[in-house]
């Protein structure tokens, strides 16, 4: 059955993102984005509550980002949420790991200093004036 994969999440950056390299060579970004969302306390009444979800990104973007998202950094992330594998060492068999959006798209209120570099959903960088 065919779905539709995009999620849209909007909140904090609970901690500055990890700028890694995968084996081959290639930059990552791993973050987490804390968000609000309504929830039930015992008596049945509504109140906020706050949710987690990780997101991921790749290359060039990857590496841009990590220049501009730290703690606290307000952002909207957009992406398909993927679910990482890996091979259980001890079985031999495929596991699977922990749901993360893919980002495709991200746009964060902090301003990027002037002369600074902010990534684009198409993977491009739009270059900011010093004005």
């Amino acid at each position: 059955m065919a779905g539709l994969n995009m999620n849209h999440i909007s909140g904090n950056l609970v901690s500055d993102p990890e700028l890694t390299r995968t084996a081959s060579g290639t930059a990552k970004l791993k973050g987490r984005v804390a968000f609000d969302q309504p929830g039930r306390a015992a008596d049945g009444s509504y109140r906020q509550e706050t949710g987690y979800a990780n997101f991921v990104t790749f290359g060039k973007r990857a590496e841009s980002l990590a220049k501009h998202l730290r703690k606290g950094t307000k952002v909207a992330v957009s992406g398909p949420i993927r679910q990482g594998r890996y091979l259980d060492k001890k079985t031999g068999r495929m596991r699977t790991g922990e749901e993360e959006i893919e980002i495709v798209d991200i746009d964060f209120n902090n301003r990027a200093p002037r002369g600074g570099a902010v990534p684009m959903a198409d993977g491009g960088v739009l270059v900011l004036a010093d004005a």
